[in-house]
């Protein structure tokens, strides 16, 4: 996965209000993670997000720079693993409501 995409996923897991099913049901609506991201908030209203999480997202990604977010990450040491990265352990990916991210330490 490229770095591009790393940024939406990254994005989508630093909000606080979409979870795993939500994330799910963003990137099956719209086809793929960036353009759930870069969705207007119009659109994401006609999800089943509602209109006061749609307006808090759209707030969000004013505010937030995944470019430093990736920065702070790197800073830290910390990889993460993508629901769709082949490195994502099988067991966990099978479950429903899997985290669609995990970061990971490196020792």
């Amino acid at each position: 996965m490229g770095n591009d995409d790393l940024r939406y996923w990254l994005g989508f897991s630093a909000f606080h209000g979409i979870g795993p099913l939500r994330f799910k049901l963003l990137k099956d609506y719209f086809g793929s993670v960036k353009s759930a991201w870069t969705a207007s908030e119009k659109t994401l209203r006609e999800t089943e997000l509602g209109d006061a999480l749609s307006r808090k997202f759209a707030s969000f990604r004013r505010t937030f720079s995944p470019d430093a977010y990736i920065e702070e990450i790197k800073s830290k040491k910390i990889t993460v693993l993508t629901l769709e990265d082949p490195q994502y352990p099988a067991p966990l990916a099978e479950q429903t409501g899997a985290p669609f991210l995990i970061y990971q330490g490196k020792s």
